[in-house]
């Protein structure tokens, strides 16, 4: 108990010291405030604040007479934030902290920029410091110079306003702050490499000229530009054609519609551009310009024969092309004419004009004709015909001298060459696709083409024919979209039905005389022309056509034109269209003829004994094989002259008009219009345009014994390359896999046997040898090799394709294809194993073997076999049926 009350003794003691203290006159200790009544209790002595009473020195933070002591020291440091320096706020650095009035300094002084008191990085009044410091360079993407945003170069990029820029620095273009590279275009200008484009370059299709869009026209890199981009259309350019962007080079129509011909950026006349074999039979004749379709005739050209068989313009027929710059030459009769061998070809100056009316340059050329290639199929045509069948025209390339054989679906068909020696014409089912084979086929100069395979379509014709009408005086024609049956008729207001003549070469066009329907009237307005019973070749029926007209009586008659001599004909024209039937009426004693030769002398003509003619209406100017309907071509009568003399009088060797002048007159009354109004004797004049070979090996092919065998027989005895299948084709390709070959009688004649089935088509085909020797090395001359074709016959034997047993006394066998009638013999019939002998073996219409047996032998359930074994069943070529059992 004593110990606890001495302790609570020292506590009261300690307190009341401490109160004692507080009850003086300044501050507890640690306040910075005033003394609470006067500063009379402390002072200054020796620099420190002491307490008068004791001189003792005051602790703590004191203000005395406004100066902040610690400890009894003016106080240097930091005292609830504020700086002091000798007891007084103050302005400066410490401990590398800037403050300003004792407070740390927020702000710029000595271009020093402080953020509570520390030197800062960011903006501070649109400057930017780092580190204090107004900077320059690049901060976040953003350039400043001394503290700005700032405009100009720093490290080679472009800032504007601080920013990498797009624009123009010191005559250079920046793009995004750098240099720009390549080409640009900034503000319309082109720039390269940053600085101002020179000269000529085309960016983005478009052409600079410096640094501006080009005007006017100019070359770069060989090609034109009209102001900046490529020039279009036909144009001239220092001295030179351009057409487009290209040096011109062709047949071009300019701005004024004119034709121009120019060859290199040069302008040339009308000419010939070139000539050129198509085949044995056709030449192609290549204008720069458009031929005046009534200009131009095969009697034009000059054909001399140099080394070839002969060709004279007589032989041939001419068809301009749709465009007017392609004359093809194409010969009448394979049968009498054929190109072979070296020709001129001339052509006189100003016999061809051009559309224009210019006058075509002379043209000399040699060409050599040598065909070698086989012909082709060059188009199918399919034209409905009646009873649901299809007329399917096959056309080949080039005139034939021989068709060959033609299959359908494997069967031989009946057709033949038709009269352009080019196609034939099978009649098949309608909406049915067939197989067609030629194999065989020649040209004129002996290429036998391979087998040709195509297939046709023949589609059912369920278009139903149309019909226009048009009028001439009391004329009318009747053009139909289709041929069609004869059996429509025509009629004005109800009469009788008029007759519908048709052309003779545009199947589809009826002319019809109405004068009839005008009776003793010299006109018939607003008449009714109808047109009934309309029925294509297919059977479609057309609906009935209802044309009112106005009919007038044609009393005016044909006045002659003009007249032109091309070759051996002369073209008259007249100002309306010719009867035809009055044209082919004409003979030699309608004309009359002068003829003045060049050395101008008169040589007499007589009709009949010095010259005949043929005569028609028409006169295909357009050159495709017909004469159109309401044009200009119906009103021409061509009339052909022949020379009747044995030395002629007035013709050249190639039938043409000699050189001089002729004088023509038709009697009159001779040709009519349609309306029966005669022509007027008609005259006119007109002047003519006017080595050794070494030995060599050849052979000859022929069939063997059998459908699969080819006899080859050389001239000379041959070595052992004869029997190399490799050294042989047929029909262009190599002989098939498992042919044999072999010396038959000696070692001029090779067997060459086929595998069987290998032929799968009858026909003719080329037997082509290559690289074979005779024993004392002589070659083969293709010179005077002749091609060799034999006719094979198809060597795929018939196959059984199913047993069946029909009731119970017979049963059939079918096979892949129809065997000939024979009495079968070769054969085994089986009947669940058990061999019988049939009542008969037959074959039906149907080419199927037919076995009988006696009543009741069959059940339906029966296996019946059958074997063959050396069976003389064939088919139509031979081809027996291979030894094999067959069962139901």
């Amino acid at each position: 108990m004593v110990n606890n009350k001495l302790k609570l003794v020292k506590s009261a003691t300690a307190f009341v010291i401490g109160a004692a203290v507080l009850t003086g006159s300044f501050a507890a200790a640690g306040s910075d405030t005033a003394f609470a009544k006067s500063s009379t209790s402390v002072k200054v002595s020796n620099g420190k604040l002491v307490y008068k009473s004791t001189g003792k020195v005051v602790k703590g933070y004191k203000t005395y007479n406004k100066a902040l002591y610690k400890d009894g020291k003016k106080l240097t440091g930091l005292y609830k934030k504020t700086y002091y320096k000798a007891g007084k706020k103050a302005t400066g650095t410490y401990k590398s902290v800037y403050y300003k009035a004792g407070k740390a300094f927020t702000g710029v002084t000595n271009k020093t920029y402080y953020k509570a008191g520390k030197k800062a990085t960011g903006t501070y009044k649109n400057v930017y410091y780092k580190s204090g410091k107004a900077y320059t360079g690049v901060v976040n993407k953003t350039y400043y110079k001394a503290g700005k945003k700032a405009t100009g170069l720093y490290k080679g990029v472009y800032y504007k306003t601080g920013k990498a820029a797009t624009g123009i620095f010191e005559g250079q273009l920046y793009v995004s702050g750098n240099l720009s590279k390549g080409l640009t275009v900034y503000k319309d200008e082109l720039y390269k490499d940053g600085s101002l484009n020179k000269g000529l370059v085309v960016f983005k299709d478009q052409l600079y000229k410096d640094a501006a869009l080009n005007t006017g026209l100019a070359l770069f890199q060989d090609q034109l530009y009209k102001d900046a981009v490529l020039n279009k259309g036909l144009v001239k350019f220092e001295d030179k054609f351009y057409f487009d962007a290209a040096i011109a080079n062709g047949t071009y129509v300019d701005a004024d519609n004119v034709e121009r011909a120019i060859e290199n950026g040069i302008e040339v006349g009308a000419k010939v551009k070139a000539i050129e074999a198509i085949n044995a039979t056709t030449l192609k004749v290549t204008f720069n310009k458009t031929v005046d379709k009534n200009t131009i005739t095969p009697a034009d050209f000059a054909i001399a024969t140099l080394d070839a068989t002969p060709v004279v313009a007589a032989d041939l027929d001419g068809a301009l092309s749709e465009d007017g710059k392609t004359y093809t030459l194409t010969i009448k009769d394979a049968a009498t004419a054929k190109f072979d061998g070296r020709y001129d070809f001339t052509l006189k100056a100003g016999d061809i004009k051009t559309k224009a009316n210019e006058n075509v340059a002379a043209y000399t050329n040699t060409i050599k004709v040598s065909d070698t290639v086989a012909p082709t199929i060059a188009k199918v045509t399919t034209t409905p015909a009646a009873g649901n069948k299809v007329s399917v025209t096959v056309t080949f390339d080039e005139k034939l001298a021989t068709l060959g054989t033609v299959s359908v679906d494997g069967v031989e068909a009946t057709t033949s060459l038709n009269a352009d020696n080019k196609s034939f014409t099978l009649s098949l089912d309608a909406g049915k696709t067939f197989k067609v084979d030629v194999v065989g086929a020649k040209d004129l100069v002996g290429n036998i083409a391979a087998p040709i395979t195509t297939s046709v379509v023949t589609s059912e014709d369920t278009v139903a024919p149309t019909a226009t009408l048009s009028t001439e005086g009391s004329t009318l024609k009747l053009k139909f979209s289709e041929e069609v049956q004869s059996g429509f008729a025509v009629k004005v207001n109800g009469g009788s039905a008029l007759a519908a003549v048709q052309d003779s070469k545009d199947k589809t066009l009826y002319t019809v005389d109405a004068s009839s329907a005008l009776g003793t009237s010299s006109f018939l307005n607003n008449a009714t022309v109808t047109v009934t019973g309309i029925k294509d070749l297919a059977d479609n029926a057309g609906k009935d056509v209802s044309y009112t007209t106005n009919l007038t009586k044609d009393s005016t008659a044909p006045k002659f034109v003009s007249g032109a001599i091309k070759g051996n004909k002369l073209v008259l024209k007249f100002d309306e269209a010719i009867k035809s039937s009055t044209a082919t009426a004409l003979v030699a004693g309608d004309l009359a003829i002068k003829y003045v030769n060049s050395d101008g002398i008169l040589v007499p003509l007589t009709a009949t004994t010095d010259y005949t003619l043929a005569a028609d209406a028409g006169y295909d100017i357009n050159g495709n094989g017909l004469t159109d309907a309401n044009t200009d071509e119906e009103k021409y009568v061509v009339i052909t002259l022949t020379d009747a003399n044995s030395t002629p009088k007035f013709t050249d060797a190639s039938g043409n008009l000699l050189a001089g002048n002729f004088t023509f007159t038709l009697a009159k009354d001779k040709l009519t219009d349609a309306a029966g109004n005669t022509v007027a004797a008609s005259t006119f004049t007109a002047s003519p345009s006017s080595s050794d070979a070494a030995a060599s090996v050849t052979y000859a092919a022929a069939n063997g014994s059998a459908n699969n065998q080819i006899l080859v027989t050389y001239n000379e005895v041959m070595g052992a390359g004869a029997l190399t299948a490799a050294n042989y084709t047929l029909a262009g390709q190599s002989l098939p896999t498992g042919t044999t070959l072999t010396f038959i009688n000696d070692k001029k004649n090779v067997l060459i046997t086929l595998p069987a089935g290998s032929i799968t088509t009858n026909g003719s085909r080329v037997l082509a040898v290559k690289d074979v020797t005779s024993s004392v090395g002589n070659t083969l001359d293709a010179k005077t090799q002749t091609v060799q074709s034999v006719n094979l016959k198809e060597t795929v034997a018939p196959v059984a394709k199913s047993v069946t047993v029909n009731n119970d006394v017979k049963a059939t066998v079918a096979f892949s294809e129809k065997l000939t009638s024979v009495t079968p013999s070769g054969l085994t019939v089986k009947v669940n194993g058990t061999t019988v002998t049939p009542s008969s073996l037959t074959i039906n219409a149907e080419g199927q073997l037919e076995i009988a047996f006696a009543s009741s032998t069959l059940k339906s359930t029966d296996k019946v076999s059958v074997e063959f074994a050396s069976t003389n069943l064939a088919d139509a070529n031979g081809n027996t049926v291979a030894d094999a059992t067959f069962a139901n």
